[in-house]
């Protein structure tokens, strides 16, 4: 009951604000449905993304940004450099919900380099053909030498050294194995090949969009969204405006 009364209300507005901009001579209605953008400028200093890189709807890249060729951000992960610069090189792969937010100094990070799911890291760099494990953080001034990695889950302790061809684990440093060398190549490379997979699907149309839903089994029917029939009238009128941009 609740539930219909609000939605009475809310029609009832937008059939209000309909009628206003009609008497104005303004017949383009606006609903704004999301402020997000993946890529952002603040102030006067906006990402610089080179060709081949897919950074995810969800995810933010912003500020003072540099993303090196074919280099990823994945979904929902968070590359903010509104206080320091954050340089990423060539056929890297920021994965999901990991998060880059220097506060005391710079992020540099070489190429090859995977950084995983829910990572934290905050002033550090990062030499190529390195690995920094899924929700593992490395505090200020950290440095992971080429070649290097940290295991899942590890908290690399502020100025921190990871030697070339070793691994920070909870357990503290040992030297990787060959078969974890080729591990972390293989994993970088594997993650690459994705992406353009996800641009193009991420690039697809409303249109397109729509029509695949129609052979999805799981969809329930959906609830009257007009019950009073006051959006009704401009259905038909919505279809036209949106094809123009489909």
């Amino acid at each position: 009951m609740a539930w219909a009364a609000g939605q009475a209300l809310r029609e009832t507005g937008v059939a209000l604000e309909r009628l206003a901009c009609r008497m104005l001579g303004d017949l383009t209605y606006k609903e704004p449905l999301s402020c997000h953008r993946n890529v952002m400028r603040i102030f006067s200093d906006a990402p610089k993304i080179k060709e081949g890189c897919f950074v995810a709807p969800t995810a933010s890249v912003i500020g003072k940004v540099t993303l090196g060729t074919n280099s990823n951000v994945w979904y929902s992960a968070v590359v903010r450099g509104d206080r320091s610069n954050i340089s990423i090189g060539n056929n890297c792969n920021v994965m999901e919900r990991a998060v880059l937010n220097p506060t005391s100094g710079e992020i540099a990070i070489g190429d090859n380099v995977t950084v995983g799911a829910g990572a934290v890291i905050r002033a550090a760099k990062i030499g190529s053909g390195c690995m920094v494990g899924a929700s593992a953080v490395l505090e200020d001034s950290v440095v992971v030498e080429d070649g290097a990695a940290v295991g899942p889950g590890a908290v690399v302790p502020a100025s921190t050294v990871v030697p070339a061809g070793q691994i920070f684990t909870s357990a503290g440093l040992r030297a990787l194995k060959a078969d974890e060398l080729a591990a972390i190549a293989a994993i970088c490379g594997n993650v690459s090949k994705m992406a353009p997979v996800h641009t193009a699907e991420c690039n697809k149309s409303f249109k397109d969009i729509e029509k695949e839903k129609e052979g999805y089994e799981w969809q329930q029917p959906l609830e009257d969204g007009d019950p009073m029939g006051l959006l009704s009238q401009d259905h038909e009128k919505s279809l036209q405006w949106q094809s123009k941009f489909t």
